[in-house]
């Protein structure tokens, strides 16, 4: 290793650089481009030593080199900089032993000597909390997916925490990374209770929806994502309102069809009356005439009664 000069380790997915505390004072050029590198400042005693060094596209936030060091070719582009580390770095580095820029930043990001960076007060936990809100996109989609595992979860977790504990021998030199440190510990502990919580919202939706299965005698299917059962809780509640909206609709449509028959009816009926009126006014008037010409009969009986010469006609 003492006599090694070049090493090449790009596009290998390294998430972790950590070099030996004594420099390889033979190696002149490192490459480490295209990997998922976040942090390589405990390496910075080797990076003096180089002549050219590769960067670029990592996840890279902060980097530290000496005065003195001996770079000739440097490249940068395509991290995640923090804007005050990278101004601190250009007082160290010459700008034209840089060998490439970012043409265009994200959003929150900004050009500082062609390259993007992000201003933040305490950049390693912010680049937590954007993994954190990044992380529960995904997490939220795999649950709209039926693909939440709480297990994986749970490893992450693991893995996140295991990597604080690992980096809190090489963050100690501050006092800014200590509170860093606690900070992310204490976002974890939040996540581990968000977690909790979401689990137990998990168990009693699920419990929710077997109780609905139950009481609209739904016949659960086993084996399934229980989504695949609420989608079938949804189509028969669906199903049943149809039903009952079309079954009120009949109903309301035969009611008015009754109260057409009932005002028909209630037509027919006065009209009947209007009818036995008029029938009942002729009979009055008929019964008034007949009394009439029973008197008109009765003076002319009077009459014949009272004439002789009438009596003996008829004789």
């Amino acid at each position: 290793m003492q006599s090694l000069e070049r090493l090449y380790l790009s596009n290998n997915r390294l998430v972790q650089l950590k070099l030996n505390n004594n420099p390889i004072r033979s190696l002149k050029v490192l490459d480490i481009r295209h990997n998922y590198l976040l942090y390589v400042e405990s390496n910075h005693k080797q990076f003096d030593t180089l002549e050219e060094l590769y960067l670029d596209h990592n996840s890279i936030v902060t980097l530290k080199l000496s005065t003195n060091n001996k770079l000739r070719s440097l490249t940068l582009s395509n991290n995640d900089w923090d804007c005050k580390n990278l101004e601190r770095l250009f007082e160290k580095v010459n700008r034209s032993v840089v060998g490439d820029s970012d043409r265009s930043c994200k959003q929150d990001y900004q050009l500082e000597h062609d390259l993007c960076c992000k201003v933040s007060a305490k950049p390693y936990l912010d680049r937590l909390v954007q993994y954190n809100v990044f992380a529960s996109i995904v997490a939220k989609n795999q649950r709209a997916e039926g693909r939440c595992s709480a297990n994986d979860t749970i490893t992450r977790l693991q893995h996140l925490n295991s990597f604080v504990i690992t980096k809190k021998e090489l963050l100690q030199g501050t006092s800014q990374r200590e509170a860093e440190i606690n900070q992310l510990q204490n976002e974890i502990a939040q996540i581990e209770q968000n977690k909790s919580r979401f689990d137990q919202l998990h168990n009693d939706l699920r419990t929710e929806i077997d109780h609905n299965l139950r009481r609209y005698r739904v016949t659960k299917d086993g084996l399934v994502h229980p989504k695949a059962n609420l989608r079938k809780l949804f189509k028969h509640l669906k199903s049943r309102r149809t039903f009952k909206e079309e079954e009120t609709q009949s109903r309301i449509l035969d009611a008015q069809r009754k109260m057409q028959d009932v005002e028909t009816m209630i037509q027919a009926n006065a009209d009947l009356q209007n009818k036995l009126e008029r029938k009942k006014a002729n009979l009055t008037e008929l019964k008034r005439n007949i009394k009439q010409r029973e008197n008109a009969v009765k003076r002319l009986e009077a009459k014949y009664n009272n004439n002789p010469e009438t009596r003996r006609i008829t004789k």
